[in-house]
């Protein structure tokens, strides 16, 4: 991916695991408090892992699991700006070769994910708050997340979580003005 220049595409900074990174300026990354505490919960249960992100923006997730030892991330995010900030702050961190950067819509992605029949051990996604169509986005999440791996969902605090193909709501983590719907994969058969 070349890099322009200028940097037009992005404009804000926001600190993730003690480093500065960019962002493009239509982004709402996942607050700082928010992360620390998802990370905080999961532990070490992070190293070695797969994860997906998904309606990346930043990176900020993926990135800061790559740093606290997550062996591989899939970013997803269908905007020029959100792919050019997370590809610049993978190679500012030396990180690059610990990723790969899909610029799609997350439905196509997720069906070249399931044709290339790759497998990740959690997911995150931190959609536009108000998306429509959100549930049908990720109908083809289960094909790619491993039985019994987590999906992890951000959204406004207050909203309902939707029912997501394949998965079953665990859990709800409510922090300030947000919330993270802890989906888990079910077998198979179910």
């Amino acid at each position: 991916m070349r890099y322009p220049s200028r940097r037009w595409w992005c404009t804000v900074k926001i600190k993730v695991a003690g480093r500065f990174l960019e962002a493009p300026a239509d982004a709402r990354p996942t607050q700082d408090h928010v992360r620390r505490s998802l990370f905080d919960r999961l532990g070490r249960a992070v190293a070695g892992t797969r994860l997906l992100e998904l309606f990346a923006g930043s990176g900020a997730v993926g990135i800061e699991a790559l740093l606290r030892g997550a062996g591989f991330v899939v970013f997803v995010e269908r905007t020029r700006p959100g792919a050019l900030a997370i590809a610049e702050n993978l190679r500012k961190l030396g990180l690059s070769e610990k990723a790969r950067i899909i610029r799609r819509d997350v439905s196509s992605a997720l069906r070249e994910l399931a044709k290339e029949g790759e497998f990740f051990d959690w997911g995150f996604a931190d959609p536009p708050y108000d998306f429509h169509g959100l549930a049908r986005s990720l109908s083809g999440l289960h094909r790619v997340i491993a039985v019994g791996g987590l999906f992890i969902l951000e959204t406004r605090r207050g909203e309902t979580l939707p029912s997501i193909v394949g998965f079953e709501n665990e859990d709800e983590w409510r922090m300030r003005d947000v919330s993270l719907g802890i989906y888990r994969r079910l077998p198979r058969e179910l």
